[in-house]
């Protein structure tokens, strides 16, 4: 123990002497004191992706330390692999922050990592895959027919080949005389041949069939036949007779 004592002694002579600089003439001097600091990297967690669309989310993450020094940049990056395309949320301090992230590729797989930055260095998150939206289209519709004519209704159809993007359509029919007006929906939802029977229509009247599909991105059209209905029915052979029978009495013809 004593041995100790005395090198302790002697190390705290030689840590003064080699830190004093020490003027023996005037008994002033200097002495050099060095301190390190610890300095320590940020930790972040929780990477986000919501509000996925075909061109944008929103990604964030959570800071739960902003390590040492406490001066801190935090985002996130987007991209399609190890850590990329990072942008800067603007907030410094801890906790839960998000960010809308745009400019992004339709359906197509993003990697998202949180990140945070002080002077020590740059902490990631790991990462999650986060898949954006088609991008919208309209439903595809094609071949518009018209079958079972009459003179005051036939059947009109089409086929849709495609329901687009986002894929919820009304699919129907226009019968008019001129641009597609007059539409009526027929109520599927689905691809494929479909028909329904339009009726209200005038005898002997030439009109423009078009088929129509619909989505929240748009409606598209067919190009039109043309489809004329039949005249209307002439009066029963035995109704007209008996009308002129009673023309002829009316006018005193025996």
């Amino acid at each position: 123990m004593k041995n100790i004592k005395i090198l302790l002694f002697i190390l705290a002579i030689f840590l003064f002497w080699g830190a004093t600089n020490v003027n023996a003439e005037t008994g002033t001097g200097s002495v050099t004191v060095t301190v390190n600091v610890l300095t320590v990297a940020p930790t972040i967690t929780s990477p986000t992706c919501t509000n996925i669309t075909s061109t944008s989310m929103t990604a964030g993450a959570n800071v739960t330390s902003l390590g040492y020094p406490t001066s801190i940049i935090r985002g996130t990056c987007v991209g399609n692999g190890p850590p990329g395309n990072c942008l800067a949320e603007g907030g410094t301090t801890t906790g839960v922050f998000t960010h809308t992230r745009t400019g992004l590729t339709p359906n197509t797989l993003y990697w998202v990592y949180g990140y945070a930055t002080n002077s020590k260095g740059t902490t990631y998150t790991t990462n999650i895959q986060c898949r954006t939206l088609p991008a919208p289209v309209v439903p595809a519709v094609t071949s518009p027919t018209c079958t079972n004519i009459k003179s005051t209704n036939m059947t009109a159809g089409a086929n849709v080949t495609s329901l687009g993007y986002p894929t919820s359509i009304t699919r129907g029919t226009c019968v008019g005389n001129g641009p597609p007006g007059n539409c009526l929906a027929e109520g599927g939802t689905t691809t494929g041949v479909f028909t329904h029977t339009r009726t209200g229509l005038t005898p002997n009247t030439l009109y423009w069939v078009y088929g129509y599909a619909t989505n929240s991105t748009g409606t598209a059209w067919t190009t039109n036949i043309q489809c004329r209905t039949l005249p209307a029915p002439a009066a029963p052979l035995a109704k007209r007779g008996f009308s002129v029978i009673c023309k002829m009495v009316k006018f005193g013809y025996h």
